[in-house]
């Protein structure tokens, strides 16, 4: 179809009017997107955002920022009271949790210079030999450890402790006695049960078939000392126990 001159006049003229009537304009899409007036769909991928809950920034890892690395504990990350790990009382070199029935714990024990006490003697005041409680002590200064064993069960147990002895020692060359509280060198000869030099060539004990076990009633701890039987006897060793009855 052919239009005349004048209606193409007439069209030109009118357009404009329809335009400003209608109160919109005519907007180029291609320059629209050239002068930046749409936006591109990874406009803000690099922007840092906020977490729903007002958390910290993140980097593109999405591993924590320094500022939300946290505070260091003030105790430099000691487990705490909660954490699982059981406290000792002070004057404490071990524990061993009481174990199942006819299961054994151990726990490593050290005898050294630094921490003597007075030696047990095996007599009492009347000076007959004799392996009962509270014991008599001579002069000689010997190193010993304290283990604390703690029965965290409600039941009563029955234990075989035996002192296994430290590399070089020879027969008889340490001792055991139980406490209720950790003795220090001037308690030793307060223990609360026997004690006992030597039950096999290398361990001191309290056992059942020396009609010796120890006996810890539930939620309750005994402190087993380990003395040398010399003064010059020092070293590292195990002390263990074992639950040989419950009830």
């Amino acid at each position: 179809m052919k239009y005349g001159s004048s209606a193409i006049f007439a069209l030109a003229t009118l357009l404009p009017l329809y335009a400003c009537s209608s109160g919109s304009s005519v907007t180029n899409p291609i320059a629209a997107r050239e002068d930046g007036g749409v936006e591109d769909d990874d406009q803000d991928s690099d922007s840092p955002s906020e977490e729903p809950d007002g958390g910290n920034e993140r980097d593109d890892t999405g591993a924590p920022t320094k500022s939300d690395s946290g505070t260091p504990q003030k105790d430099g990350g000691t487990p705490t009271a909660d954490s699982g790990t059981p406290a000792t009382p002070a004057g404490v070199d071990a524990l061993i949790i009481v174990p199942a029935l006819s299961q054994s714990a151990t726990a490593k024990y050290l005898l050294a210079t630094d921490k003597t006490g007075p030696i047990l003697t095996n007599k009492n005041a009347g000076g007959s030999y004799t392996f009962t409680c509270p014991a008599t002590t001579g002069s000689t200064q010997v190193a010993y450890a304290v283990v604390e064993v703690r029965n965290t069960t409600s039941t009563v147990a029955l234990l075989d402790v035996t002192a296994h002895v430290p590399n070089g020692f020879g027969d008889g060359s340490a001792q055991i006695a139980v406490y209720s509280a950790p003795p220090s060198a001037a308690t030793v000869g307060a223990c609360a049960g026997l004690y006992n030099v030597s039950c096999t060539k290398f361990s001191a004990c309290l056992i059942d078939s020396n009609k010796q076990s120890v006996k810890i009633n539930g939620g309750q701890s005994l402190y087993v000392m380990v003395q040398a039987s010399y003064a010059a006897y020092t070293g590292a060793a195990t002390l263990e126990v074992k639950t040989d009855d419950v009830f």
